[in-house]
């Protein structure tokens, strides 16, 4: 195992706790199935067909047992590593995690507000106090499309994502209840 990605293993299991546990659960399945892991101990397990093994990093990397090489675990480990980052974490790279569960996380603790300013989101569509937001994500992403509407009891903004198939704050809305547009006919806000 080269230097570097063992430097690299040895950040993250020092600082395990930065990573919230529903993540840690999946992390460093480096097969996509459960037989391969490393457990909130820093002790890595793998199962076969007669039982389940522990041991240290260092004989779990290496090559002659056929496990993944330092390109696979480090290509691995990067959607981990933001969480390192704390608040130095920049729009561009929550948006380019490619672990959909980690991108989740990192989009509520970056904030969809904060998300908005930094890559300078357009308004597509506006009603009074709500609108519709689309987000560039460039040519090789899906845009995304948020709409930003204000909680009639404690008056605050939130930010909610929807499909990119609508087109006005109406249809934005009504497909946050789960409703057409046609469907959805705001009586009263409660």
């Amino acid at each position: 195992m080269q230097k570097k990605t063992k430097e690299l293993l040895k950040t993250i299991l020092e600082n395990h706790n930065l990573i919230p546990w529903r993540v840690w659960r999946g992390f460093l399945w480096l097969q996509d199935d459960e037989s391969l892991g490393i457990s909130r101990k820093k002790r890595f397990t793998w199962k076969d067909k007669f039982g389940t093994y522990e041991s240290n990093w260092q004989n779990f990397f290496r090559k002659s047992k056929g496990h993944w090489d330092d390109n696979q675990i480090r290509r691995k480990l990067q959607d981990y590593l933001l969480f390192l980052k704390g608040n130095k974490l920049t729009a561009r790279e929550v948006l380019s995690c490619r672990n959909v569960e980690i991108r989740s996380i990192l989009l509520a603790q970056f904030g969809y507000e904060r998300l908005i300013q930094d890559l300078k989101a357009k308004v597509l569509h506006q009603e009074e106090d709500t609108q519709l937001i689309e987000i560039d994500l460039g040519k090789h992403t899906d845009n995304i499309r948020l709409v930003k509407v204000r909680d009639s009891t404690t008056k605050k903004f939130y930010l909610l994502r929807v499909p990119p198939t609508v087109w006005t704050c109406k249809q934005a809305i009504a497909w946050t209840f789960g409703m057409d547009e046609e469907d959805y006919n705001l009586i009263k806000e409660t």
